[in-house]
C-alpha cells in the first residue's frame, strides 16, 4: 500500500496543484465494522521497511547456485563486483611443495636396481628416489633419478629419468656386458634411461608400471697387464632397453 502512495504522491508532484475548497472535503469512509479506513499516508516504521526491502528486491538480480538455491544481489554490488582490481600476489609456496610425501615400494627394473628397493620423496609434480637391490651387490652401487607427473597429487601418467652408477671390482672372467676381461680389474658401470609409465592410487597404496630404454656405459681397466697381453684399458657405449613393474606405500 505505501508503495501505491509513493508512486501516487510522485505523480502529484508533477502534475499541477490543485486546490480543493474546504466545503468540498468530506471526511474518511467508514467500513462496514464502524471503523475509518487508515489514511494511506500514515505508514507505520515496518510498512516503510517492507517498503525499502521491495525497492531492494526489485533492484536486485536473482542468481541460480549450483546447489539449486537462489540468491539474490544487488545491482550496486554486481557494479563494484565489474571494477578491475589487481589480484594479489603471493610468494609464499603452495602446499603441495611445503608437505612433501614420501614413499617406499618394491619392484624390478633397472630404477630398483634389477629388483630392489626405492625410497622416495614427491615435492607436488616432482619426485626424487634412490634404489637398492641386486646391482648394488655386484657390481656394487645404486641407482637414483626423479620421476615427472602430469597431475601435482603424484598419480596418473610420468617420466621417469633413471640414473645408475657403480664402481665394481672384476676377477677373471667378462666384463659387465660379455667384453672379455683376462686379469682382475677395476672399472665403471652406469646408465641412463627415460621410461614413460603410469601409476594407479588407491589412497596410501599405488602401483605402477613403465616401459622404455636408454644407453650404458662401461669402462674397464687393468692395472697390472702389459701391452703383450692385451688392452689395458676398455670403454662400451650401447643401448639399453629398461621398464619397471613396481608397488608400495605413500605416507
Amino acid at each position: 500500500m505505501c508503495a501505491n502512495y509513493s508512486r501516487f504522491s510522485r505523480s502529484l508532484s508533477r502534475s499541477p496543484t490543485r486546490l480543493v475548497p474546504k466545503r468540498q472535503r468530506t471526511s474518511p469512509r467508514l467500513q462496514p465494522s464502524g471503523q475509518p479506513t487508515r489514511s494511506t499516508a500514515s505508514c507505520s516504521p515496518a510498512e516503510n521497511s517492507s517498503e525499502a526491502q521491495s525497492s531492494d528486491d526489485e533492484r536486485a538480480i536473482s542468481i541460480r547456485l549450483r546447489s539449486g538455491e537462489e540468491q539474490k544481489i544487488p545491482r550496486s554490488q554486481i557494479r563494484s563486483m565489474n571494477r578491475w582490481e589487481p589480484a594479489p600476489v603471493s610468494i609464499a609456496p603452495s602446499a603441495n611443495f611445503s608437505r612433501p610425501e614420501f614413499s617406499i615400494s618394491f619392484g624390478v627394473g633397472l630404477a630398483y636396481e634389477v629388483a630392489g628397493i626405492n625410497f622416495a620423496a614427491r615435492f607436488g609434480h616432482v619426485e626424487a628416489y634412490v634404489g637398492l637391490g641386486v646391482a648394488s651387490l655386484w657390481p656394487g652401487g645404486a641407482s637414483f633419478g626423479s620421476r615427472l607427473f602430469l597431475r601435482d597429487d603424484g598419480s596418473g601418467f610420468f617420466l621417469g629419468v633413471n640414473l645408475a652408477a657403480h664402481a665394481p671390482t672384476i676377477v677373471y672372467g667378462y666384463g659387465f656386458f660379455d667384453d672379455p676381461v683376462i686379469y682382475p680389474s677395476s672399472g665403471f658401470l652406469g646408465w641412463a634411461t627415460l621410461t614413460p609409465g603410469y601409476r594407479f592410487v588407491w589412497g596410501k597404496l599405488f602401483f605402477q608400471v613403465a616401459l622404455g630404454a636408454g644407453i650404458y656405459y662401461q669402462q674397464t681397466s687393468c692395472p697390472t697387464c702389459t701391452p703383450d697381453i692385451g688392452p689395458t684399458q676398455q670403454h662400451s657405449l650401447g643401448f639399453l632397453p629398461d621398464g619397471a613393474i613396481s608397488g608400495g606405500l605413500r605416507f
